[in-house]
């Protein structure tokens, strides 16, 4: 990955498929990760 990451969810619940994204795509090599949700439910 060679720029920032714009990670994309409709709806955040608890956050953790969020914060497994991103360290996945850090562990990948992406300099950041810029998460956006639509919705959260708390």
């Amino acid at each position: 990955v060679d720029g920032p990451v714009l990670l994309v969810d409709d709806l955040v619940d608890t956050g953790w498929t969020m914060t497994m994204a991103t360290r996945l795509l850090r562990r990948a090599g992406a300099p950041a990760v810029l998460p956006f949700a639509l919705a959260a439910t708390t």
